[in-house]
């Protein structure tokens, strides 16, 4: 029981970062596509710590 409460934390936790990287990559394209300006890093942290 244990250890699957552990492999489903993890999967979680996969997934979690999976979306977020595919968030990121699509961010970085359409900046990159619109000739946006993207924040710095500390702007990023802010948003991260809202979400």
């Amino acid at each position: 029981m244990e250890e699957a409460n552990r492999q489903r934390k993890t999967l979680q936790q996969q997934q979690y970062v999976s979306k977020s990287l595919k968030r990121a990559f699509a961010e970085l394209e359409e900046a990159r596509t619109t000739n946006m300006e993207l924040p710095d890093a500390s702007d990023l942290f802010k948003l991260i710590d809202k979400q």
